[in-house]
């Protein structure tokens, strides 16, 4: 049995999600991963066509491509994790089922999951949340709460990437989602899009914790720069979590969509060293056809975004030096 799945929503760039499978890869080496192609995924600015992707991905042991491919939205993808669910639950069988991002990282060997039955970092109070007024306004959440026997009281958010829920239990809280909210309806009235994901989840598993006393974690793996500029981890933040400074944070959003965004390559190649592998297999995808030109660690220390040479001291090649990862104090 797998221990955990990963589920991954994907619209766009298909060779950074060849990186981002061998960084789960080489981080969750047990995990499988179940990716979710957007019925309006960008092949067309993509490094990879469709078919030279699919080569790459049957490189990789226990990686899902769900067939069904649905409407998908900025703001609302929650029934791309729940198709994801129900498809690679008729797969193979495992004991947890995790979101994440297409613009996440690890940057931590997370070990395998036990002895609990959710991690959702719940934010109780949603009042003061970006999405107030879509909730306030959305029918099917109230429609849930009731059918569950909650009040609006129950109503909470969560951050939805670095999120696990217990097989079981999320079948359970799918199982009321899929009666009551018809997301097809939505999307073709283009009327009330908003992250679902990060209420409907947690909301459905508070209100089920009022009898059946799950067994909770904290927080999130995932540690997301809410309180950056375009919530993008500084180099600094991405080293603490690499170092197991950050307790119970194993990955990182949001990196750049881009093979040559400068975070990437470091942590493709200083924290761990799966990035040479993630290109050859994509260069082997495309007949070794040179439309690929990504950096790899050979030039990493000639990058010059905001002085990143100079300031910082990438020099370890492996994960294994990752404790030894300091960054050059200018004098």
């Amino acid at each position: 049995m797998i221990n955990l799945i990963v589920s991954i929503p994907a619209h766009e760039r298909a060779e950074v999600l060849i990186e981002q499978i061998a960084n789960i890869k080489h981080f969750c080496p047990t995990c499988a991963i179940v990716l979710h192609i957007s019925s309006s995924f960008n092949w067309k600015d993509s490094n990879l066509t469709e078919k030279e992707f699919l080569s790459a991905v049957r490189s990789f042991d226990n990686v899902f491509i769900n067939p069904v491919r649905l409407k998908t939205a900025r703001a609302e993808i929650i029934h791309t994790h729940i198709a994801n669910f129900e498809y690679v639950s008729k797969m193979v069988d495992f004991e947890y089922f995790a979101m994440n991002a297409s613009n996440e990282l690890f940057v931590r060997h997370m070990p395998p999951i036990s002895d609990c039955d959710l991690c959702a970092q719940i934010i109780h109070s949603y009042v003061s949340c970006y999405w107030y007024k879509k909730v306030i306004n959305d029918e099917y959440i109230y429609k849930i709460v009731d059918y569950l026997g909650g009040t609006k009281e129950d109503i909470c958010k969560s951050q939805i990437e670095g999120s696990f829920y217990r097989k079981g239990l999320f079948k359970q809280i799918i199982d009321v989602i899929n009666q009551i909210y018809p997301y097809e309806e939505i999307f073709n009235q283009k009327r009330q899009i908003y992250p679902r994901e990060e209420f409907y989840f947690s909301t459905i598993a508070r209100i089920l914790n009022k009898t059946a006393n799950f067994k909770v974690r904290q927080p999130n793996y995932t540690f997301v720069a809410w309180g950056n500029k375009s919530f993008l981890p500084t180099h600094e933040q991405i080293i603490e979590i690499a170092q197991g400074k950050m307790n119970g944070r194993y990955s990182v959003k949001r990196v750049l969509r881009n093979l040559d965004d400068t975070e990437r390559i470091f942590i493709g190649t200083q924290i761990g060293n799966y990035r040479q592998e993630a290109i050859n297999l994509m260069i082997n995808a495309k007949g070794n056809r040179p439309s690929l030109s990504y950096s790899t660690d050979k030039d990493v220390s000639l990058i010059d975004i905001n002085d990143f040479a100079n300031r910082f001291s990438p020099s370890y090649t492996t994960d294994m030096d990752v404790t030894k990862l300091k960054l050059n104090t200018p004098a």
